[in-house]
C-alpha cells in the first residue's frame, strides 16, 4: 500500500534523484547540484527540493503502480534542467534512493543505489558516477548498499542496472535490487 500522509515530500513512499552537473563531487551544493522527489503518490508533482519548487523545466516523468509494485519513468533533459551543456565524455553525479513508509507518520526505510548514509540531501561528494558520451552509455550499476544506512551487514543488498543509449539518450534500466552474493 502506498502512503501519502505526511507534509514532507521524503517522508512517503517515493523516489528521490540526485545529479551533480559539475562532477565536483564537493560536500555542500552548488548551483549545478540538485535534489528531485518523486512521490509515488502523486503522479503530476516533481519535488525540486534543492530550488524549493515543484515541476522544474527539463524534467518529465510518469509514475504507475501495480500490486506489490510501483514504476517511475523519468527523462531529465540537462540542458533545460541544469541549465548548462554537459560536456561529452565527461562524468556527472548521479544517485538514486527510495523511500518506504509502511505504517504513515515518518518514513519507515530507505535504500539507496550509491551513498551508505542519509546524507546525499546535503553532500555531494556521496554521488555515483555516470560517463557522459554519445556512442557509449556506462554506469557502475553494481554498488552495496545497506538498507538501514547502519553498519549491520545483515540485509546488505545489490543493486543492479542496465545503461542503454538510445538515441543519444543514456538510459538507466531494470534497476533492481538482489541478495548480496
Amino acid at each position: 500500500m502506498l502512503l501519502r500522509d505526511s507534509p514532507n515530500a521524503w517522508e512517503d513512499d517515493g523516489l528521490e534523484v540526485y545529479i551533480d552537473g559539475g562532477h565536483e563531487q564537493s560536500m555542500s551544493y552548488d548551483a549545478n547540484d540538485h535534489h528531485l522527489i518523486f512521490k509515488l503518490t502523486d503522479p503530476n508533482t516533481v519535488y525540486y527540493h534543492s530550488a524549493g519548487t515543484t515541476n522544474p523545466a527539463g524534467v518529465e516523468f510518469s509514475l504507475s503502480s501495480a500490486p506489490g509494485v510501483s514504476y517511475v519513468e523519468l527523462k531529465i533533459h540537462i540542458i533545460d534542467f541544469i541549465g548548462t551543456y554537459v560536456q561529452e565524455y565527461t562524468n556527472i553525479g548521479i544517485d538514486l534512493h527510495v523511500n518506504d513508509d509502511d505504517d504513515g507518520g515518518l518514513r519507515d526505510t530507505k535504500i539507496s543505489w550509491h551513498s551508505n548514509t542519509d546524507n546525499a540531501w546535503n553532500n555531494p561528494s556521496l554521488f555515483g558516477t555516470v560517463y557522459m558520451d554519445r556512442t557509449y552509455c556506462y554506469l557502475e550499476c553494481n554498488e552495496i548498499d545497506n538498507s538501514h544506512f547502519d553498519s549491520n551487514l545483515d540485509g546488505w543488498i545489490t543493486w543492479g542496472c542496465d545503461a542503454v543509449l538510445n538515441d543519444g539518450v543514456c538510459e538507466i534500466r531494470n534497476i533492481q535490487d538482489v541478495a548480496n552474493p
